[in-house]
């Protein structure tokens, strides 16, 4: 059950999230899209720590959840992508030791940003969207993409782009990987009426292998 935790406070302002399972599979920090810290991302975070993690799904909302797809992107465009980055998912993977990047949607920019500036990331996991290149950096650690069909974000130029700025192994060996999900991008809302469990099994089966594969130190010039 994922519970309310106080991660830390900055400057007055709380960080908070919900954390669920104690498994040893790899840290999960799990970044919600700009509909907020759902009762559907709590579940997701159920869900991952059942598979062996342990899953902290973060909260940069603060308890306000936008009800109308207006409210949503207003909530959007008025917080602080440095903060929540240097702040939020830092403190958030202090608090795990080193730990993966789980990103929906907004949550994805955010991943993406976040492992460019933060340490002890391991792995990326991106899902329904992606920022423009021009706004992050280089990829620099293993980095997956889940791609969903009916998803106006989705731009195969971008999702090219980033692949291949993954880092490669000494063997040469690109660490990337694209999962395609063959259901629109509102799949995680358990109230949407084509609400699948069995893909959503396969995808979260999907992402904790990846972070199993990728649970790990790379040596020092190892990319």
């Amino acid at each position: 059950m994922a519970n309310k935790t106080k991660i830390t406070e900055h400057q007055g302002q709380e960080v908070n999230g919900y954390l669920s399972g104690n498994g040893t599979n790899g840290n999960i920090v799990l970044l919600h899209d700009w509909w907020g810290c759902t009762q559907s991302v709590r579940n997701l975070s159920n869900r991952l720590a059942n598979l062996g993690h342990k899953v902290l799904a973060l909260d940069y909302y603060q308890d306000t959840l936008p009800e109308t797809v207006t409210e949503a992107e207003k909530k959007l465009w008025s917080v602080d992508m440095t903060d929540i980055t240097e702040i939020f998912i830092a403190k958030s993977v202090e608090y795990l030791g080193k730990a993966h990047l789980v990103g929906m949607g907004f949550g994805s920019s955010l991943a993406l940003i976040a492992q460019a500036r933060v340490n002890n990331i391991r792995s990326i996991t991106c899902a329904y969207g992606l920022p423009p290149k021009l706004q992050v950096p280089a990829v620099r650690c293993p980095f997956m993409y889940i791609r969903a069909q009916k998803n106006v974000f989705e731009d195969s130029n971008l999702i090219n782009h980033y692949l291949s700025q993954a880092p490669v192994d000494q063997n040469n060996h690109c660490l990337s990987q694209v999962m395609n999900h063959d259901v629109d991008a509102e799949f995680l809302n358990e109230n949407n009426v084509n609400f699948d469990f069995k893909r959503l099994k396969a995808t979260c089966e999907a992402i904790s292998n990846w972070v199993g594969t990728h649970n790990r130190d790379y040596p020092a010039g190892y990319f």
